[in-house]
């Protein structure tokens, strides 16, 4: 192909890159909104960028930044042309170009992930860079070029979610609580993926009873489906059967058959700090709300922060279809939007974020602070921000476990609800987590059932809540009921609930259980004190012959949030006393950083 040809095929690419992206609700796709996620540095903001930076001649052909680098470096274009590339199944798609006042990135930048992208040379000329540490002190510098580049950084990011294009590939029967699990963990990770189902779903959204067939993994093509030829065509180049799904296909090359979570996140770089302190100034167990509060605030303060979260960030608010209540939003967010901007703030500031790691052990008689995890790596901390939350209270029906994520759900993403359309669901619980799934659900359900002990919603619902759930059509609420049993042989297939003594079964197969939550504190075993439902004791609420024991080892008083040990923080659900919202969660993660301030420079 001649440089003219490959130049003008360059073209229709980005063309057709630029004409995708589905609507997402609250505004435009981000290839929608080219410019401002392809900006041009003017010459005095390059100039800026370069005193900054180092300048170097770069060769045709040179590649400057692989898939699967970390510690990348931010590159701007002086003179010259730098193309990036990802890789697509069997082919390389050019993202974009960049000439004169463009640069390389993306929001990997702010964080210890692997880069997904390419960029190579196509131009000889002279390029700015910039590590990652000069990068962030450049930003702090110029708050200008940081608005640029960082919104840029997040349509990019949007932009390869939403065209699913990324380094990795899910493969498996939309119906496996595998696969739901797995495309949850990296969406609310905010990583791009392509998922590609075992079988063809030709009927459209209105068809989607064709969809109503066993879930089963041994099945002949007859009983499930027919099966799609791009899935036999990886299956067959992989050397892999059904028996080996949930697949995922990372750079077209390494295929993790049936991976956990924790696989996944080990391969793409989310699960491991890539700092080596051998003490970390803050460490923030749960990266909820309050916990990534705390982190972006103490990381705005020069303190060293790692921030431990054992499923993805956001915490149970990430689960949240919707926040509206939140001040400054006025038309509302998700919960994942939420959360990776509170993210991208905390990683901005230079705290490092792990997931999916879970700590088991606190040692508080330790000094400094030792945490251990699931898999027996330890961290050191001067002091401890606890924001575990609660987890989600259960029906305690049998087989409730046994079909999670195969129509038993704790949570309303985008992720659940594709799987509910022109269903009818049931979601049992009162309280705002409830209504505000019932609303969401509504949008994507043929009918949503409401289903709660009470007599009604007003007294554990907020008022904007019940009028929606009143006003809307194909929503239901059934009162002084209670579900007593889920039937079911691979997946949920009906339910039983009580209502007034008498009991009806109901064939529907999608259930979403919210009805509170218990204090995430069992793994502190004893270790710091809790009122008698188990959620931390803090500040003016710990006694006063506390205070004077050989526990509380310093000469004065508790701080706010502060837990019965110096320098241990509790903030959010899992602190006694705590208002259960968001905004009080995010207060008091803020709060608590100024306090970690003091007691690590004590």
């Amino acid at each position: 192909m001649s440089d003219v040809s490959r130049r003008a095929e360059r073209r229709r690419n980005l063309q057709a890159v630029a004409d995708l992206g589905d609507e997402r609700p609250g505004g435009r796709p981000a290839y929608e909104r080219w410019d401002e996620m392809q900006p041009i540095l003017s010459a005095e903001a390059l100039d800026r960028v370069a005193a900054a930076g180092q300048i170097r001649r770069v060769e045709l052909g040179e590649l400057l930044i692989e898939p699967g680098d970390q510690q990348t470096h931010f590159v701007a274009v002086r003179s010259g042309r730098l193309a990036i590339e990802i890789d697509i199944c069997d082919a390389t798609d050019l993202i974009v170009e960049h000439g004169r006042g463009g640069f390389a990135g993306e929001i990997d930048m702010f964080s210890n992930r692997r880069a997904l992208a390419r960029c190579v040379c196509v131009e000889a000329g002279e390029m700015i860079f910039l590590d990652r540490d000069t990068f962030r002190r450049m930003l702090a510098a110029h708050s200008d070029l940081s608005d640029i580049i960082t919104r840029a950084f997040i349509l990019r990011r949007l932009g390869l979610i939403e065209s699913q294009r990324g380094d990795l590939l899910l493969l498996g029967d939309d119906d496996m609580p595998d696969v739901v699990a797995l495309r949850s963990f990296l969406s609310r990770n905010g990583h791009p993926y392509r998922s590609v189902d075992l079988f063809d779903r030709a009927a459209s959204k209105e068809g989607a009873e064709s969809r109503e067939r066993p879930a089963s993994r041994g099945g002949t093509a007859s009983e499930e489906g027919r099966e799609s030829a791009e899935a036999r065509k990886i299956l067959d180049h992989f050397n892999l059967s059904r028996d080996d799904l949930p697949v995922a296909i990372h750079r077209n090359t390494d295929a993790l058959v049936r991976p956990t979570a924790r696989a996944l996140a080990d391969r793409l770089g989310l699960s491991r700090p890539t700092g080596a302190l051998d003490v970390h100034d803050v460490v923030v167990v749960g990266v909820g709300p309050a916990g990534l509060a705390a982190a972006v605030n103490a990381a705005a303060e020069g303190l060293s922060v790692l921030a431990i979260e054992s499923t993805a960030p956001g915490g149970q608010a990430g689960t949240s279809s919707k926040i509206e209540n939140y001040p400054g939003f006025p038309i509302g967010l998700s919960g994942l939007q939420l959360g990776s901007r509170m993210l991208l703030q905390a990683q901005r500031f230079g705290a490092e974020v792990v997931t999916p790691r879970r700590v088991v052990e606190l040692d508080v008689e330790a000094w400094p602070r030792r945490l251990t995890l699931d898999d027996g790596e330890t961290f050191s901390a001067r002091s401890v921000v606890i924001s575990t939350g609660a987890t989600w209270r259960r029906l305690g029906l049998d087989r409730e476990r046994e079909l999670e994520n195969v129509g038993v759900f704790y949570g309303a993403t985008a992720v659940e609800a594709t799987l509910c359309v022109g269903r009818e669901v049931v979601i049992v619980g009162g309280g705002n987590s409830a209504g505000q799934a019932a609303v969401f659900l509504a949008r994507r359900a043929r009918h949503v059932h409401v289903v709660v002990r009470g007599d009604g919603l007003a007294a554990s619902m907020s008022d904007y809540l019940v009028r929606r759930i009143e006003g809307a059509a194909n929503i239901s609420l059934h009162t002084r009921a209670e579900i007593i049993a889920l039937e079911g042989e691979r997946r949920l297939e009906s339910i039983v609930w009580r209502r007034d003594g008498r009991d009806e079964r109901r064939d529907l197969g999608h259930l979403f259980v919210m009805i509170g939550a218990a204090p995430n504190t069992g793994w502190l075993a004893g270790g710091l004190l809790t009122d008698a439902a188990g959620f931390l004791l803090t500040g003016a609420d710990l006694p006063t012959e506390h205070l004077v024991s050989a526990a509380w080892a310093v000469d004065r008083l508790p701080f706010l949030c502060e837990t019965s040990r110096p320098g241990v923080f509790a903030v959010g659900d899992v602190r006694s006393g705590s208002v259960k919202r968001v905004a009080s969660a995010v207060g008091e993660g803020a709060m608590a950083a100024q306090f970690l301030y003091k007691v690590v420079h004590a």
